[in-house]
């Protein structure tokens, strides 16, 4: 059989702690984007700020207030799109990713982050 499955990897090191801390995560790394990490639809449709809610499977309210401490807890930065108004969301790669490789673009924007240090190293 051609089996096709795009595994998303966790950071089993800070995974419980995010989760408990911010529930709505834990739905939205479904939406992971192949290597972009931005949350996309299965079609490739990006996801609006105002969209959050409806997949976090919160109320409005607790999604801006969960989004306000990712944002600040640098789990999720804001993105805008080249030449147009849109806003999007990118996840910390050093928590959880799509794929094999990420673009050094992202690798660049989150190296800094706390999160970063708290990663399991594998010992070869």
């Amino acid at each position: 059989t051609n089996i096709k499955y795009q595994f998303i990897k966790v950071n089993p090191v800070v995974w419980g702690e995010i989760t408990n801390k911010y529930p709505m995560f834990g739905y939205l790394v479904y939406y992971l984007g192949y290597m972009d990490n931005i949350l996309t639809y299965s079609n490739g449709k990006k996801i609006q700020l105002k969209d959050i809610h409806k997949i976090g499977r919160v109320s409005e309210s607790t999604a801006k207030r969960q989004l306000k401490g990712l944002l600040k807890d640098d789990i999720v930065h804001k993105v805008k799109e080249v030449g147009k108004k849109k806003t999007y969301l990118v996840v910390n790669p050093f928590i959880c990713m799509r794929g094999k490789r990420i673009y050094s673009e992202l690798y660049e924007e989150f190296k800094n982050s706390a999160w970063s240090d708290k990663i399991e190293r594998l010992d070869r």
